[in-house]
């Protein structure tokens, strides 16, 4: 970490050998959980206290990724292992709970944090999103026309309308045809 204002980096997590990945900071800046990449044995949600640097390990979060602490810090929004439900953890309860079926990836909170935006991929990619109170999901939009190359992600404008990527860095291919010199 650095200060904002500058300064000495201090490594957060010294000693630590393996990946972490999907960092998201609680809204008190206070610490940071994080997932362990797909090639860790023991992938699990953790947190760390950005004070002590005491890492924990949240109680049920075995084989889970993807985690996003919600705007609030009462929820983390997570994927199963196989990606065919979103999880949610409650602070409050202390639980996780199974959501949803399908094929699931890029989950996202909304700044009031009430819903959960995520692409769903099944017979057609589509965004949608998961009204935490109502429990129940919602379709947003179908990508199934929608080009995005190799990579399909979603995120959030400012006004909280659906954010695209088009990546063509390996999908176009082209042949030259030299010319004599």
């Amino acid at each position: 970490m650095i200060a904002a204002a500058g300064g000495k980096a201090e490594e957060i997590m010294p000693g630590d050998a393996l990946a972490e990945i999907d960092p998201s900071w609680s809204p008190d800046g206070n610490s940071i959980v994080f997932g362990r990449s797909v090639a860790e044995a023991a992938r699990s949600i953790q947190r760390i206290d950005l004070k002590t640097h005491a890492i924990s390990t949240l109680p049920g979060s075995e084989g889970l990724f993807s985690p996003r602490l919600s705007p609030d810090g009462r929820y983390i929004a997570a994927f199963s292992a196989d990606a065919s439900k979103l999880m949610l953890y409650d602070f409050r309860t202390g639980r996780w709970k199974a959501i949803g079926s399908g094929t699931y990836e890029f989950n996202i909170w909304s700044r009031d944090a009430k819903k959960v935006y995520l692409l769903h991929k099944d017979e057609s990619t589509e965004i949608v999103r998961f009204d935490v109170a109502g429990q129940r999901f919602e379709r947003v939009a179908s990508l199934k026309d929608i080009e995005q190359g190799n990579r399909e992600w979603v995120g959030l404008a400012a006004d909280e309308s659906p954010l695209l990527v088009l990546d063509k860095s390996v999908s176009d291919v082209y042949r030259l045809d030299p010319s004599d010199p």
